[in-house]
């Protein structure tokens, strides 16, 4: 019966054939619409063959629409369910972050040291045209000509920075920049003020009696200018080798399973990054407009707090030294 029945199938497109020679117009039959190609055959033909023959029921574009219209329409989200939607978004990214940063102990110390070498580096950038122009008379273009030099470091600092992380390790590196970056912070201390000020320690927070006049001291006799230089230098260009090192550190800490989420150690960087930028513009700020007695010198106060500070991240690392490989 099944050679019955494929016979008669090869009959049927025989003839199908044969009528498309003819002369006549061809005869259109279920079976030869069938055996067509789909470029050949129209929706209407294909939907009249296979609803002919199977008996399907084939949904058109206005049996579609008609559902649509008789379909129950869903009420709309209130604003209390949007807000506490919002809400769980955001303390779910807000728990992939912490579950990121404190999956081991070395990534939550190498996101210390990046935050404190941008502080450093905002609060010396923000502040360097203000404290040469206030203390040596400087105009804007040689300011601007110091930080040129000063961000020119960081080409050379990074390379050899990069040629030291092979011989030594990055721990190592971080430790030994760290002391770097607390004398430069020592050689930038105007000693001169810092002398007088220790003598007055019970009026320190007491108000200036001319606020808006600038510091009483100069900037530690004749040697200031070459002192500013030298400090400032020096901190600089071990802030930018404290920085490219921890980044290396972070990359081999980092756990891999994020690396393709949205709460990366990229995203982790960018966040603390501006986190740092901030916290430096407002410190200078601050000193700026304090009229306290122990602010009358710009450089001391902004110098003598990143340097409480670098003891501090000092400290930090120096104790958990054996978890940063």
């Amino acid at each position: 019966e099944s050679g019955q029945g494929y016979k008669d199938n090869s009959e049927s497109h025989a003839g199908y054939l044969s009528s498309d020679s003819s002369d006549g117009p061809p005869v259109r039959t279920p079976e030869s619409i069938l055996y067509q190609s789909m470029s050949d055959a129209t929706n209407d033909e294909l939907k009249a063959t296979y609803g002919a023959m199977s008996g399907v029921h084939i949904n058109t574009g206005e049996d579609a629409k008609a559902s649509i219209d008789h379909r129950e329409t869903k009420p709309a989200p209130s604003k209390e369910s949007r807000q506490r939607r919002r809400s769980q978004g955001w303390k779910a990214l807000l728990r992939k972050f912490l579950k990121l940063v404190t999956c081991n102990t070395a990534l939550p110390v190498t996101l210390v040291l990046v935050l404190f070498s941008r502080v450093v580096h905002e609060i010396l950038f923000a502040s360097c045209a203000m404290m040469v122009e206030r203390y040596f008379n400087w105009s804007g273009n040689l300011a601007g000509l110091l930080l040129g030099c000063l961000s020119a470091t960081i080409v050379p600092v990074n390379s050899y920075c990069r040629n030291w992380s092979r011989l030594y390790e990055e721990r190592s590196l971080i430790k030994h920049s760290l002391w770097i970056v607390c004398i430069g912070l020592c050689i930038m201390i105007n000693w001169a003020s810092l002398f007088f000020l220790s003598a007055h320690v019970d009026k320190l927070l007491s108000e200036r009696q001319h606020p808006y006049a600038v510091g009483h001291h100069p900037y530690d006799w004749t040697f200031g200018v070459y002192q500013y230089i030298i400090g400032v230098t020096i901190t600089t260009v071990s802030i930018f080798a404290l920085e490219g090192t921890a980044l290396s550190l972070m990359s081999k800490v980092s756990p891999t399973q994020q690396d393709h989420s949205f709460t990366d150690c990229g995203t982790v960087v960018t966040i603390v990054g501006l986190l740092g930028r901030i916290s430096g513009d407002v410190a200078v700020l601050m000193v700026s407009l304090s009229h306290r007695l122990i602010n009358t010198d710009v450089v001391n106060s902004l110098v003598i707090l990143l340097l409480g500070t670098c003891i501090a991240v000092r400290y930090l690392v120096k104790k958990h030294f054996f978890f940063l490989i």
